[in-house]
């Protein structure tokens, strides 16, 4: 480390005494290394001549030495030192240099200094379209000098060279254009193969409107089976005298191709013709398609018969037909006779038959038909009557004249309610006889569907008989040779 030490130096007998002979001081200044830097670029283009790099000032020896891409030239003693790189691209020289200052040291540095261009040349064309008219007579366009070449160039380390991809050649001088429009491509190379680009967009044209003939339509056309457009091509009839770039059909300004789908209506297509050098024409022509495509229709498969909703005379059922069009449906209709319906729907029992009208957008319909049965199955309820027996019989009588009903009631209506004793069919008011009878009620409701029901009628007679005795003469006489009269007598009873 730099610095000054202090040594002090005892020398003792070497039989073992304890005083010393002799002592000695000595001071020592260490000196600091002198500095060692090289200031310069470290980067140059290659062939770079005469770049100075420089080292500290102030000191007594300067010694400057070079590897690699770079050779010094001048002196290589001074504080600074002249170096001309390498032709070659991407490759280094390191600088060396050895300094020493007055006290004697010496230090050692280096710098590496990188040989290379890595920005690429500039290189400006001509801007926007040129545009240029054929020459006189010709379909071709030459051009005049350098009115085609690039305009400004430029790269830091030199240009190697320029070239085109239309002519491979430095300029376009004297160069022929066709008609139409021509894109050239300039290249900018330097020495160590980097590369700038520009182009030049050429338009040549004449002054001869291109000839269009619209093509003739045999409207209306009808859509196409299951779409809603029609698939359809047209050719308009066009030429130029020195060719045509383009033909161009469009619909409200926007360019289609053919096959085109046109959609319901009448369309108005216009068509522009364009020649090489921009020169156009016009016409149009209306195209009208029309849809007669009736929709398509399934009508539900309903699995009847259904049964009325529980003390409904009706089944509320909802159905749904499978419809579809070309171009969209609009509305799908239900109707019984002319009434239009919607369901949820009460089909009263029996057959009803449903139509289905699809109308599609632009009012072609379909109809199909379906068919509704409906049955009632609920049987009538019946309440029968609860007789307070027993019952007397009737004065002078020997039955009890009694009338009895059943109460009932059906989701669609009761027909008939009937009574019977055994198999016999009875009415009422009825003389129910002595003794215990069992009326049976059986309720039929209009789609005959019964349910029966049977009461016990008691009678009983509480009436006593009455008798009427004989009357006997008031007196017999016996037969001859008798001691008594043989007599017969008969009461009467009710």
């Amino acid at each position: 480390t730099p610095g000054t030490y202090y040594f002090r130096c005892v020398i003792t007998q070497s039989g073992g005494g304890c005083d010393p002979l002799t002592t000695g001081c000595a001071t020592v200044v260490v000196h600091p290394s002198p500095s060692c830097s090289i200031t310069g670029p470290s980067s140059l283009c290659p062939s770079t001549s005469g770049t100075i790099f420089e080292g500290p000032p102030g000191l007594t020896g300067y010694a400057w030495s070079i590897s690699g891409s770079g050779t010094i030239t001048g002196s290589m003693t001074g504080q600074s030192v002249t170096v001309n790189s390498g032709s070659g691209c991407n490759t280094s020289y390191e600088l060396t240099l050895s300094t020493t200052d007055g006290n004697g040291c010496t230090s050692v540095c280096t710098k590496t200094v990188n040989v290379l261009d890595p920005v690429a040349p500039t290189v400006t064309c001509p801007t926007g379209v040129i545009n240029r008219n054929t020459d006189i007579g010709a379909c071709t366009y030459s051009a005049v000098g350098t009115e085609l070449d690039p305009v400004a160039s430029f790269d830091n380390c030199g240009i190697a060279g320029m070239t085109n991809d239309y002519s491979n050649t430095g300029t376009l001088a004297g160069v022929q254009f066709p008609i139409g429009t021509t894109v050239v491509n300039w290249t900018l190379s330097d020495h160590c193969n980097n590369t700038a680009t520009c182009a030049i967009t050429i338009v040549v044209g004449n002054d001869v409107d291109p000839l269009v003939s619209c093509p003739l339509t045999v409207n209306p056309y009808f859509t196409d089976p299951g779409q809603c457009h029609a698939s359809l091509s047209f050719e308009a009839d066009v030429s130029d005298d020195c060719g045509l770039a383009s033909t161009q059909y469009s619909i409200l300004g926007n360019v289609i191709a053919f096959p085109y789908d046109f959609g319901i209506g009448n369309t108005i297509v216009d068509v522009l013709a364009t020649d090489a050098t921009g020169n156009t024409a016009m016409c149009s022509f209306n195209v009208i398609v029309e849809d007669h495509e009736q929709p398509t229709v399934e009508c539900p498969k309903p699995l009847y018969p259904f049964q009325v909703n529980e003390g409904q005379c009706n089944a509320s059922l909802s159905f749904s037909a499978t419809s579809s069009d070309n171009c969209g449906v609009a509305t799908t209709s239900y109707y019984i006779g002319d009434t239009p319906i919607e369901f949820p729907y009460d089909f009263s029992v029996g057959s009803t038959t449903v139509y289905v009208v699809v109308t599609d957008v632009h009012g072609n319909a379909k109809t199909c038909f379906f068919t509704v049965v409906v049955e009632d199955n609920e049987s009538p309820s019946v309440e029968c009557p609860k007789p307070l027996y027993p019952y007397p019989v009737d004065e002078d009588g020997c039955t009890a004249h009694l009338n009895f009903a059943a109460f009932s009631s059906d989701n669609c209506g009761v027909e008939a309610t009937s009574y019977f004793i055994g198999d016999t069919p009875i009415s009422f008011p009825y003389d129910f006889p002595v003794g215990s009878t069992v009326v049976y009620v059986v309720v039929a409701d209009i789609h005959d569907n019964t349910t029966t029901c049977y009461f016990t009628v008691e009678v009983e007679d509480n009436i006593d008989p009455v008798i009427t005795c004989p009357v006997p003469l008031s007196m017999y006489t016996t037969p001859p040779g008798a001691c008594h009269v043989a007599l017969s007598f008969a009461a009467t009873a009710t």
